[in-house]
C-alpha cells in the first residue's frame, strides 16, 4: 500500500520503522532498570549509599563552583548578555583573562559519519546487509535504508550499531564502520588514515547537518547523547560544564574560547589535529593581542606538545602564556595494553549490554592511536640520567622507609638535605602531609614503580618489557586483533618523538590525581587470546599498581615533570619552569603565579596541592570515587582553580596587536560562522587575521 502526496512516494515503512524504535526504547528503559538495580559501582548508585553521597557531593561542590563564580569577571564585570559580540571581546581583551584553546583527549569528540550508500553497499556487501541489516540504498516496502550521515561516536540508542546492544551482531556493524585503513606507501603522512569505502567520518559539527557555529565546542559535550548519560557515564557532561564556567566568566566561543575536535582514532603522527591546535593558537592570539593558555586533556596533551613542535621559539615566546596539561599520559596507559590484550569491558554495562568483543576488535587493529598510550619506553630512554635516576631512587626510598616510622623520620630528614635529593627539591618531603581523609598514605609521595623494573604484562611467567621489542612480541602473540600493521604504527609513534617527552618550550603546569591504585603491570595466569577468540572478555589475574587516576599512574605525569624542570634548572635553550599541581592534595595551596605584579608569570618549579571535589570534610574519609581520569575537567575544585589560572593580569586596553579592532560587529559574527576545517593545512586570513577552522556554519538564503 502507497498513497502519493505532492507527487513524493510513502510507504508503510515509515510507520512500522516508528513500531520497531518504540520497541527498542521499551527494551532500552528495561535495561536501563537492570543497570539502576544491578550494575557496577560505577554505573549504578542505588542500594550504594556511600558512592551516591559522594556523587551528590561532587555535583553539590560542581554547582558551588558556578554559584561561587565571579560572573563577568573577564569582562569587566559588564552584564554579557547586553553586549555585542563586539563590545564583549573588547571589554576581554582590556580586562583581565587569557583566551583559552582547549584540547580534549580519547574518545572526547562526537564523530559524524557520511554514507555513500551505494559504493558502500557495492564495495562492502557484506557489512552493508549481513551485519548491519540495511537493504537497499532507496526507501521500498520492505527495505531498510541507511541515512545520509549518523553520529557514529557515540550512536544513538536505536541505531543499527549502537554500542548499547545486547547484539553482538550490533557490535559487528558499529566495528565495521568506525574501523581504518592504513596506506603506509602514501607520502602525505596526513593522508595515510581512510575510512572504509562509502564512509567518511569526522567530527560533529563539521557536516552538513550539523554544522552549528558553536566552533565545534559541541562536539566534545555529552558524549553519550541520552536523558541519563551521568548514570552511565559521570564524565560525559564535562567539556560541556567547563565550557559553561568560562562562557560566564565572559569567554566567547569561537573568539577567547576555542575548544579542537579531531578524530581519536589517529595517531598523533598523522592526525591533522597538530595543525588543528597552532591554527587555534594563532587564532585567537592575533584577535586578542593576548597570550593563549592551552588546556589539554589526558591524549590532549600529545597532541599539543606535537602541535608545539610545529611553532619556533620566538612564536611561543609571544604567542603562549602557559601549558596546563591535565591527566596526561606522558608515559602511556597500561589501560591501552589491556584493551589490545583482553578487551575494554568498561564499554559493557550491566554485564550484558555494550560493545561486545566483535566491535572492539577492528578498534585494536586499525586504530593506530592505541599505540600512542601502550606503556612507553620513557623510562628506558633516559635510564641514565641524574633526574631519572633521583626518580626513581626516591620511589624505592619511599617503599622502603616508612615516614611514620622512627626509622623512617631519621632517614627522611637526613635524605631531604642530602646531595641526594639534588634535582627533586620542589617535591616535599614524605614528612610533610599531603593529603587527610583519602584511602592513600597522608604523606607526600611520588607513588611511582620504576617501570624498568616493573616490565607492562606477564603471561605465563613470560616478561614483557615497554621496550618496542617486546611490545612488538606480546601485541603480535597475545592482541584479541590481528596486528598486520603494527609495525609500520610502531615506526609512526617513534616519527611522532611522543616517548621522547621532548620539552614544549613553554611554561608548564602539570596536574594529576594520586589517589587510586592504577596499574602498571598486568599479569595473566592464561593466554588471553584463548578466551578473545571465543568472544569474551578477559581481565588480568593480578596487578602490580601505584598511585594514579586509574588510568594514567603517577610516573607519566611526573616523569615528564621531573625531566623539564630538569631542564629548567639547567638553563637549556627553550625550557620554562613548572608546577605540578596534585589535586586533592592540600599542601603548599595557592597562586600559580609566583610573579604577581603586571601580567602574572611562573618563575621557577615548584608543587602545589589543589582543591577537588572529593576532598572530605575534616574528620571524614573519602575513596575520591568521582575523581577520576576523566572527569578533572568537571571537578568543581580544580574547575575554580583553573578560572584563577586564566586570571592572568594580562590587560591589554589600547587593543596592541588585537586584530577585532579593525573589524565590524557583523564581520566578527561572520567570522565564527565562517571558519572550517576544510582548509585546515591552510589558514584563511580575513582584515590581516588568520585564524582557526572549526566553525562552518551555513548563512541563510536571503530572500529576493
Amino acid at each position: 500500500y502507497q498513497r502519493r502526496v505532492h507527487g513524493e512516494s510513502f510507504y508503510w515503512m515509515t510507520n512500522r520503522r516508528k513500531l520497531v524504535a518504540t520497541v527498542a526504547l521499551t527494551l532500552l528503559f528495561a535495561a536501563v532498570a537492570v543497570l539502576y538495580w544491578h550494575g557496577d559501582q560505577h554505573t549504578s548508585l542505588r542500594g550504594m549509599d556511600k558512592l551516591e553521597v559522594e556523587f551528590l557531593e561532587f555535583k553539590s561542590r560542581l554547582q558551588d563552583a558556578f554559584q561561587n563564580m565571579p560572573e563577568n569577571y573577564c569582562i569587566n564585570g559588564k552584564d554579557r548578555n547586553s553586549l555585542s559580540t563586539k563590545e564583549k571581546l573588547a571589554e576581554f581583551v582590556a580586562g583581565p583573562c587569557s583566551p583559552m584553546v582547549v584540547v580534549p583527549g580519547l574518545q572526547s569528540t562526537r564523530l559524524r559519519m557520511k554514507i555513500d550508500c551505494q559504493v558502500l553497499k557495492e564495495r562492502q556487501p557484506d557489512l552493508f546487509h549481513d551485519r548491519c541489516g540495511w537493504t537497499d540504498c532507496e526507501n521500498g516496502l520492505f527495505s531498510f535504508t541507511p541515512q545520509s550521515e549518523y553520529t557514529i561516536w557515540v550512536p544513538r540508542l536505536h541505531d543499527r550499531f549502537s554500542i548499547l546492544s545486547l547484539s553482538h551482531k550490533t557490535s559487528s556493524c558499529f566495528g565495521g564502520l568506525f574501523k581504518l585503513i592504513y596506506d603506509p606507501n602514501e607520502e602525505d603522512q596526513h593522508k595515510r588514515f581512510r575510512d572504509s569505502d562509502g564512509l567518511k567520518i569526522t567530527w560533529l559539527g563539521n557536516t552538513d547537518e550539523t554544522r552549528d557555529g558553536t566552533c565545534g565546542a559541541r562536539a566534545s559535550e555529552d558524549i553519550l547523547d541520552v536523558p541519563f548519560q551521568e548514570k552511565l557515564c559521570p564524565s560525559c557532561p564535562a567539556m560541556r560544564d567547563m565550557r559553561q564556567y568560562f562562557e560566564s566568566l565572559g569567554y566567547q566561543v569561537g573568539l577567547t574560547y576555542q575548544n579542537v575536535p579531531y578524530d581519536f582514532r589517529i595517531g598523533v603522527n598523522n592526525n591533522v589535529a597538530k595543525q588543528s591546535v597552532l591554527n587555534s593558537i594563532r587564532h585567537v592570539y592575533n584577535i586578542t593581542g593576548k597570550k593563549v593558555v592551552i588546556a589539554g586533556h589526558s591524549l590532549g596533551n600529545l597532541v599539543t606538545l606535537a602541535s608545539l613542535k610545529k611553532m619556533d621559539q620566538a612564536e611561543k615566546d609571544e604567542k603562549i602564556a602557559l601549558l596546563i596539561s591535565m591527566a596526561a599520559p606522558f608515559t602511556g596507559s597500561t589501560k591501552a595494553l589491556r584493551s589490545a590484550l583482553g578487551g575494554n569491558p568498561d564499554f559493557i554495562h550491566g554485564s550484558y549490554f555494550g560493545l561486545h568483543i566483535e566491535g572492539q576488535r577492528p578498534m585494536v587493529e586499525t586504530h593506530s592511536v592505541l599505540v600512542d598510550l601502550l606503556p612507553s619506553f620513557s623510562f628506558h630512554l633516559y635510564e641514565s640520567e641524574p633526574w631519572a635516576r633521583e626518580l626513581v631512587r626516591r620511589a624505592e626510598y619511599e617503599k622502603k622507609y616508612d615516614p611514620g616510622s622512627e626509622e623512617g623520620k631519621s632517614f627522611w630528614s637526613n635524605y631531604t638535605n642530602s646531595e641526594e635529593n639534588n634535582h627533586l627539591k620542589w617535591f616535599p618531603s614524605p614528612t610533610e602531609k599531603c593529603f587527610e581523609g583519602f584511602g592513600r598514605s597522608s604523606s607526600c609521595m611520588l607513588l611511582i614503580n620504576d617501570m624498568i623494573k616493573t616490565p607492562s604484562a606477564m603471561i605465563n611467567t613470560q616478561m614483557f618489557s615497554n621496550e618496542v621489542r617486546d611490545m612488538n612480541a606480546l601485541l603480535r602473540i597475545y592482541s584479541l586483533g590481528k596486528m598486520d600493521v603494527l609495525d609500520h604504527y610502531m615506526k609512526e609513534r617513534n616519527e611522532s618523538r611522543v616517548p621522547w617527552l621532548e620539552n614544549p618550550g613553554v611554561p608548564v603546569a602539570i596536574a594529576y590525581y594520586s589517589h587510586h591504585n592504577t596499574a602498571t603491570q598486568l599479569i595473566y595466569d592464561r593466554d588471553p587470546k584463548s578466551v578473545t577468540d571465543g568472544g569474551a572478555f578477559t581481565s588480568p589475574d593480578r596487578e602490580v599498581v601505584s598511585g594514579g587516576d586509574r588510568v594514567v599512574p603517577n610516573s607519566g605525569p611526573l616523569f615528564a615533570a621531573s625531566k623539564w624542570a630538569y631542564e629548567f634548572d639547567q638553563k637549556l635553550p627553550g625550557a620554562k619552569p613548572v608546577k605540578v599541581l596534585e589535586v586533592c592534595s592540600h599542601h603548599n595551596e595557592g597562586s600559580l603565579y609566583d610573579q604577581q605584579d603586571g601580567r602574572k608569570t611562573i618563575q621557577y618549579n615548584s608543587y602545589m596541592g589543589v582543591p577537588c571535589s572529593c576532598r572530605p570534610a575534616p574528620g571524614q574519609h573519602s575513596d575520591g570515587e568521582f575523581c577520576l581520569h576523566a572527569t578533572m575537567v568537571r571537578d568543581g575544585g580544580f574547575l575554580q582553580f583553573l578560572g584563577k589560572v586564566v586570571d592572568s593580569n594580562d590587560k591589554n586596553p589600547t587593543f596592541t596587536n588585537a586584530g577585532f579592532a579593525g573589524m565590524t560587529n557583523e564581520q566578527l559574527n561572520d567570522l565564527v560562522w565562517r571558519l572550517s576545517l576544510i582548509h585546515i593545512s591552510e589558514p584563511t586570513r580575513l582584515l590581516s587575521i588568520s585564524y582557526a577552522v572549526f566553525c562552518l556554519k551555513k548563512k541563510k538564503q536571503s530572500k529576493k
